[in-house]
């Protein structure tokens, strides 16, 4: 799922937020005995846009910002005015991308895959197919003008109860945050520091879809949230629910998957 589809899912899910029949948030899909799981790389996460393009030749770190354009101002001047936003904002991803490339020395399907293991969760052999397919990246977002976020990302794809294809995505915020050019010069430390808050993401992540049921999300309170990790330069109220607060991590089910966020980075209360 692309970082635009990610803000056209909050962006409705906001304005849906105050209407009386809003859409039921998606669930988990419902796991079978007979489900093998394989490492995969998706087909959304591959492409690169104006918004999003990757740091690693394995395509298993996505940078994703959405400024340097002028925003819904230049919308008002028609298509022509879409595309020179469009076309600033790409040029902003791409030299931003272009100082971060090859510099996050960090391997997130090797970090994803050792997580597993410690999880009990049995992967796939290369070359075989699995019935469900994950896809962990590195995702580094731009939350405001000088300041990057990293998060654990796992995208999920198999064949829904309906036999109609179903995917997802979990998101762990991991703590900590970057300027443009800190994150291009770590130090082995910080490498290494980056690399041990991976693993314990995917960890945690695995944990949590281990345990998510359809059923559920049937008890979590519904909630209106904020979060600039979730939609970084539009100040948005999004719709969700509350899976649970622990410690410092706030879970919340969302239009556009699960996100597990830095508590003092978001804020959320009880839908009106």
């Amino acid at each position: 799922m692309r970082p635009m589809r990610l803000f056209l899912l909050a962006l409705t899910a906001a304005t849906l937020a105050g209407c009386a029949a809003a859409p039921a948030l998606p669930t988990a899909r419902v796991r079978s005995p007979a489900d093998t799981h394989g490492v995969a790389i998706a087909e959304t996460i591959k492409r690169a846009d104006h918004t999003a393009q990757h740091l690693n030749n394995e395509k298993s770190i996505v940078y994703s910002q959405n400024f340097g354009g002028a925003g819904a101002a230049l919308g008002l001047l028609g298509p022509l005015g879409v595309a020179a936003n469009v076309s600033m904002i790409e040029s902003a991803t791409k030299a931003d991308a272009a100082k971060l490339t090859g510099k996050v020395k960090v391997d997130p399907v090797t970090l994803f895959q050792e997580a597993a293991a410690t999880q009990r969760l049995a992967l796939q052999p290369d070359g075989t197919t699995a019935t469900v397919r994950l896809t962990p990246y590195l995702l580094v977002i731009k939350v405001n003008e000088t300041t990057l976020n990293t998060g654990a990302a796992l995208f999920i794809e198999a064949t829904g109860a309906n036999g109609k294809p179903w995917s997802t995505k979990y998101v762990l915020q991991l703590p900590g945050s970057y300027s443009l050019d800190s994150l291009a010069a770590l130090s082995d430390t910080q490498t290494a520091a980056l690399r041990d808050d991976l693993r314990a993401g995917y960890r945690k992540l695995l944990t949590f879809y281990n345990r998510d049921k359809p059923e559920s999300s049937a008890g979590e309170q519904k909630v209106i949230f904020r979060s600039a990790f979730v939609s970084p330069r539009f100040d948005l109220e999004m719709a969700g629910s509350l899976i649970e607060q622990s410690g410092t991590t706030v879970w919340l089910r969302t239009y556009a998957g699960v996100f597990a966020l830095q508590s003092n980075t978001v804020t959320y209360g009880a839908q009106p």
